[in-house]
Order: structure tokens, then sequence, then C-alpha cells
């Protein structure tokens, strides 16, 4: 009686290509913890760029804190704390470079760091 190990090679084969893409697809899921927002190209000194300032700022807290499923209120609540945690995160850097930018000064960095916690 002769025994095919054919089928059972085949089933280990999709086993390990399915466990392999599961792997390496999962790292995507995963958002920064940090993103660095410039002000290059605003003048700080101006209320319309700090509010265009601000909309940047907000586009990278949400990037950063943009884990989870949002069909669950759990993870929209944690979201949304997340997200005000890192806008507070860039406050003081921001109002530091406007008050230069105010008092005619320039920044030698003219990044700010948006960072998630957890």
């Amino acid at each position: 009686m002769r025994t095919s190990f054919a089928p059972l090679a085949l089933a280990a084969a999709i086993v390990i290509t399915f466990a392999q893409t599961a792997a390496f697809a999962a790292p995507a899921d995963v958002a920064p913890r940090s993103l660095e927002v410039t002000t290059r190209g605003l003048n700080l000194a101006n209320p319309a760029d700090v509010a265009a300032l601000d909309v940047r700022i907000n586009r990278a807290a949400r990037a950063v804190c943009n884990a989870g499923d949002w069909r669950n209120l759990k993870a929209v609540s944690e979201r949304a704390a997340c997200q005000a945690t890192a806008i507070a995160s860039a406050a003081p850097k921001k109002e530091q470079l406007v008050a230069l930018a105010q008092s005619g000064q320039v920044a030698s960095r003219n990044q700010i760091s948006v960072a998630a916690t957890d």
C-alpha cells in the first residue's frame, strides 16, 4: 500500500503561506507613535498661518492615534482621548514658535513633535 504525501504537503504549504501573510500584514495596521509637523512655509506672526499650523497638528494627531475599529465605541473614545493628548503634547512648542515669530525672531528648529501616549 502506497501512501501519498502530496495532500499533506499541500495543506502544510497553504498553512505556512497564510501564517506568513498574517505576520507581514499586522505591522501595517499600527499607527506611528509620533510625527514631526513642520512650520515651513508659514509665518506664525499671521493668525491665518497659525490656524494652518493647527490643521497640520490635528492631522498628525489623527495619524498617530488612528488605531482600532471605528465601530467600537470604546476604541472611538480612546482615539479621541489620544488625539487630545497628542495635540496637547505639541502645544508648548507651538506656543514657543508663535511667540518667537510675533517678536520678530526666527526659530532655529521649525518642527513640532506630535506624540501619542500609550
